[in-house]
């Protein structure tokens, strides 16, 4: 083993046949990198572990030879005391090609990486990077846990063929561009992982800290299960781009620490041509930056999904001087669940250009806004009382706020166009475009409601109400109205007639019933309709459920009474 440099097999174990080895660096003096790359070439096919013991006066490795580890290989550390400090150019550390002779498991494995260690470069501008993962040959199963990786061009580079792949409880800091995934991978991505990883940056390197599906290389990627789990991204932006594919954030902390963040929101998500599905699930973001604040939180472009459940936002100096949560171009689908009260912004949402369809069920939004430059698709289902509901506002200055909707045709791209709007104080109109394209066609407003009256913009001799019904209204009292002398309208009159014909007592006796009937006693006259002389005289006696008639037997009497 003296031709590899390393100190050879600390442990050697034999399992039907196979063998699995772990080599110890360093062995003397020498690049690190150097020995690190012997061990790997003196360890099996199937793998092994190799042990970096932290050095003894307590600095870093520097190390000038690229670390390449083309097997199933595990490089562990002691802890943030075992530092590679990479002065070469190109990439510090690089895994492809990671499989395994074993036949019975087939050709990748899981679990090989890097384990408790600190790898560090020449600074943002060095253009080095400082982990690669796959390219010509795949690196399936990828696995590494208590990592410091900083002062890179790229903290971690992501190259073809990669998937199965997860960091956790490890730091990328100071990197020009903590994680990249170019758009020209057309290969892998499926199951990529970061759990409990803080990504670090300044006010220099926020700016497109986090990039997925980058426009390099031209195309489009096979990124299409990317999670992060309770990740913090301090002074790090992300940024989601075209086909990106699925993206899970669950309890992600978004935070410009010190360094500030300019006038870039923490997270843009982008999606022109190709879609991309992204949930965030209760993030929380703080500002820490007051000149300027930032634009929004997060900021959505394009045509992407996106679901967004328990936001929230925090201002440190307490105020809400931030524009908006969350701010809208393009035709994006975004449903936004139970959002918490607004802490660090003035608006929640604000639709800037586009024609986006958003749904808002729960959360609390009471007293502020939803503005929008453009057609709004909005609607909201909340456990609490309406009062709990936000005001809807579209247009710009000048605007009339107005709440439209679209009813399809069942044909083509027709659509029968609706709107509410604001006309004035105390005023909403209500307007239709008939037969049209979206956005087409031109809106009448023929109804309005001022100041709780109901008023009928309708031309001259165009029925302004239309009643199917021939029951008539208790409140709705039309022209010819009834007056007292007095110049009172006198609410609810009706008339009640009606014909009977005299039994042999010359007495008979009709109820009301219904609506026929009166609140007090009407003024009732009577008269007979008979073709002779009737020589006996006729009288009533009315009551407000009906009336009783006296006159000559066998002769018919007709009667009219009025009344409320």
């Amino acid at each position: 083993m003296s031709k590899l440099g390393v100190t050879a097999v600390a442990i050697v174990l034999s399992l039907s046949g196979l063998a699995m080895c772990q080599i110890t660096v360093p062995s003397g003096g020498g690049d690190i990198g150097q020995q690190i790359n012997s061990a790997v070439a003196a360890l099996p096919a199937s793998g092994g572990e190799i042990h970096v013991l932290s050095p003894a006066n307590g600095q870093c490795y520097s190390y000038t030879v690229p670390i390449v580890v083309s097997k199933p290989i595990i490089i562990v550390g002691q802890g943030p005391s075992t530092c590679l400090n990479f002065t070469g150019s190109g990439a510090a550390i690089s895994f492809a090609g990671n499989e395994t002779s074993l036949a019975s498991a087939g050709p990748y494995v899981d679990g090989f990486g890097l384990r408790d260690l600190t790898l560090s470069g020449l600074g943002v501008q060095s253009g080095q990077t400082g982990l690669a993962l796959g390219g010509s040959s795949n690196s399936v199963g990828f696995y590494g846990r208590g990592l410091t990786i900083g002062s890179f061009g790229i903290g971690l580079q992501f190259n073809r063929g990669v998937w199965n792949f997860k960091i956790e409880h490890s730091i990328f800091e100071q990197n020009g561009q903590s994680v990249l995934w170019p758009s020209d991978l057309a290969f892998g991505g499926e199951n990529l992982e970061f759990d409990s990883v803080t990504f670090m940056g300044s006010a220099s390197t926020f700016a497109d800290s986090l990039h997925f599906n980058e426009q390099i290389g031209g195309g489009y990627s096979n990124l299409n299960n990317l999670t992060f789990v309770s990740c913090n991204f301090d002074s790090a932006q992300l940024v989601i781009d075209n086909g990106s594919g699925s993206i899970r954030l669950y309890s992600p902390h978004f935070e410009n620490p010190g360094d500030g963040s300019g006038d870039q929101p923490f997270v843009r998500i982008l999606a022109s041509t190709v879609a991309t599905d992204v949930v965030l699930d209760g993030p929380d973001f703080y500002n820490d930056q007051s000149d300027p604040y930032p634009p929004s939180f997060i900021e959505i472009d394009g045509s992407p999904t996106v679901t967004i459940s328990q936001m929230r936002s925090v201002n440190l100096d307490g105020t809400q001087n931030v524009p908006t949560n969350l701010l809208i171009n393009g035709d994006a689908n975004v449903t936004l669940l139970g959002n918490a009260p607004l802490r660090a912004a003035q608006t929640q949402y604000i639709v800037e250009s586009g024609n986006p369809q958003v749904w808002v069920m729960g959360g609390w939004n009471t007293s502020n806004t939803i503005t929008s430059q453009t057609p709004l698709i909005y609607s909201q289902s909340y456990q609490f009382d309406d009062s709990t509901s936000p005001s809807v506002q579209i247009g710009g200055s000048g605007y009339f706020p107005t709440i439209g909707f679209n009813l399809w045709t069942g044909t083509g791209n027709s659509f029968y166009g609706m709107q509410i709007r604001g006309g004035g104080p105390n005023e909403i109109d209500f307007c239709s475009n008939g037969q049209a394209t979206l956005g087409g066609g031109s809106y009448s407003c023929n109804a309005s409601v001022v100041n709780g009256v109901f008023k009928s913009n309708v031309p001259d001799g165009t029925p302004p109400l239309i009643v199917a019904s021939h029951t008539p209204p208790v409140n709705l009292n039309a022209w010819p109205a009834t007056f007292a002398p007095s110049g009172t309208q006198i609410q609810n009159p009706h008339i009640t007639t009606g014909k009977v014909i005299l039994p042999v007592s010359g007495q008979a006796t009709v109820s009301f019933q219904n609506g026929a009937a009166f609140t007090q006693t009407p003024a009732c006259t009577v008269s007979y309709q008979a073709s002779f002389p009737v020589s006996q005289q006729l009288d009533s006696n009315p009551s407000p459920t009906g009336i009783t008639i006296f006159g000559q037997q066998y002769i018919g009497v007709y009667f009219i009474c009025v009344g409320n």
